[in-house]
This record gives C-alpha cells, structure tokens and sequence, in this order.
C-alpha cells in the first residue's frame, strides 16, 4: 500500500489557478482602442452639436431614481466636463496612471449620464462598468512584466460575456421570434436601402433575422471562447456589427462590441498575429492549464 500525498482543496486549487500569470497582450491592445474609442466618441459628440441639444437646450430634465441631487451642469461646466473625460480617455489609452484615470472617467461619464435619463443607452451603461472594471486592472504590472493574473482578463471577459448572453436570453420572447417585432418595424424603415432594401421590407426577413440574432447573442461569447471556433466566431462577429451598423444608427456600440469580443481570443492573440505577419519571433503558443477533478484532469480554457 503506497501512500500518496493529499489533494490541495478544491477552492485552494482555483484561488492558485487564478492567481497563475497570462499574457497581458489583449488586454493591453484593448486599453489602447478602448481609451481612443471614447475619445472619438466625445469628440464627435461635442462636434456634432449633441451636448446642446441633448443637455443645454431642454428645459427640463428627467432624472435617475435616486440621482437627483446631482447638479444639472450647464455652459461651460458641461463642455468643461467633455474636455475632462476626453483627457482621461486619452491617459487610458497612453496607459498613464490608467487605474486612476479609469476611474475618474467612470465616474465622469455617470455623472454626464446622469443629466437627463431620456438620453439613456445601454452601451453607455456598459462603457461607465467596463471603465470602472479597469480601475482595478493591475496596468503598471502588465506593462512592467507583459503578464497579469487570470482572474483579471477572466474579470472583464465575464463582463462581455453576460452582455452578449443576456442579450441572447432576452430576445427568447414571442414578439421577437414569432412575430419578428420591433424588429420589422426597424428593417421596414431601411427599405430604401440600395439592392438589400427590398428584401428587408419582407415580413419572413424580420423573422430570420430575429432568430439569427438570437442564436448569435446567446453562443457567440462561448464560440469566442473556444479555441476550436475562435476563427469563425470573430469573423461572425465583424459580419454581424458590421450589418447593425449599417442598418441601426447605435453609435459606437458595433466597434465598442467587436472591441470587446477580441478579450474573449487567446491572451497573446496579438503577439501571435505580429509572428505570423513576420514583425516578430514566433511566440509559444499557450497551453490551457488543468485542475483536479472527480475522475481525473479537466481542460480549462485561458
């Protein structure tokens, strides 16, 4: 009879295997386009003339549940504001004290947000969560080391994650898989469209595309995940934000969301796209780690 050593607990086992080191490659590409998004977004706001007609042209403003005792910024404070976040996006993305101007800038952007609750979109919301989430990433040790803990890039890929589930969940009502709605009404109003816009005005496309959409919200983060069906999923992704865009006038949410779906690639996904472009050595390519389970290993994925 052989003695063998004990198995560490299962919760010691995953607190180690969360605190094992990734590479910081995609999240900090991801810094980088996320901080310069924001600001293109900002900009084009105040150029537009939006801050005016959204904020300083009502008389009166509705607001949050609770947020009312913000004050109401008018003039310059309101533009002054702008010129803030635009700042702090642009110290995001140059990686200069990123947690600190993440987390000014989360709370910034609530405070604009907070204005009027008639201006509110859900990507916004996801911007000022996705902004706070990285106050807390360890930035200075991914630039000093290239690697960060696993818990952070699975931190933010839980929160794309339930973006794109719960919107899968959501659409699983009769209005939108039996009778295609809103979703006809939308397609309708883009039948002037060149060759597709005639298709669109057909009742069955709403019906297909409402399913598509569905079944697309509901896997794609897992197919993201996957290694096997990393490929293909990306390339759905850009296809699918690419016709939202076209056909819905949703602002930043088709790049924002493309944007986030890269976190849920390999960690190294861009030192291993500049190997094989030939600007770099060819990087090990990672190797899923494995933790004990009932009747053997199971796989996890990076």
């Amino acid at each position: 009879m052989t003695d063998t050593a004990p198995r560490p607990p299962l919760l010691a086992t995953w607190q180690a295997h969360l605190q094992q080191p990734v590479p910081a490659g995609s999240l900090q590409v991801w810094r980088v386009l996320f901080g310069l998004l924001l600001t293109g977004a900002l900009v084009r706001t105040a150029y537009q003339g939006w801050l005016e007609q959204l904020y300083l042209t009502p008389q009166f403003h509705f607001h949050f549940l609770g947020l009312g005792w913000l004050p109401q910024l008018q003039g310059v404070a309101l533009y002054g504001l702008a010129a803030v976040l635009v700042g702090l996006a642009l110290c995001l993305a140059a990686g200069w004290h990123a947690r600190k101007a993440a987390a000014l800038f989360a709370a910034g952007f609530l405070w604009l947000e907070a204005q009027d609750v008639s201006n509110y979109l859900n990507h916004y919301w996801l911007v000022t969560l996705l902004a706070g989430l990285c106050a807390v990433v360890p930035w200075q040790q991914a630039k000093a080391t290239g690697s960060v803990p696993r818990w952070v890039l699975w931190l933010l890929r839980a929160q794309v994650a339930l973006v794109y589930t719960h919107a899968g969940l959501a659409k699983i009502q009769p209005d939108w898989l039996l009778h295609g709605q809103p979703l006809g009404i939308w397609l309708a109003a883009r039948a002037d469209l060149p060759l597709i816009g005639p298709v669109l005005a057909i009742p069955q496309t709403a019906l297909v595309f409402a399913w598509c959409g569905m079944l697309y919200d509901s896997s794609i983060a897992w197919l993201l995940l996957w290694p096997r069906t990393r490929m293909v999923a990306m390339g759905l992704v850009v296809g699918f934000h690419a016709m939202t865009h076209l056909l819905f006038n949703i602002g930043i949410f088709p790049l924002l969301m493309t944007l986030n779906a890269t976190l849920l690639l390999a960690p190294d996904w861009p030192q291993q796209l500049l190997a094989r472009l030939g600007f770099g050595p060819t990087a090990p390519k990672l190797v899923s780690s494995t933790l004990p389970a009932v009747g053997g290993q199971r796989r996890v994925w990076v």
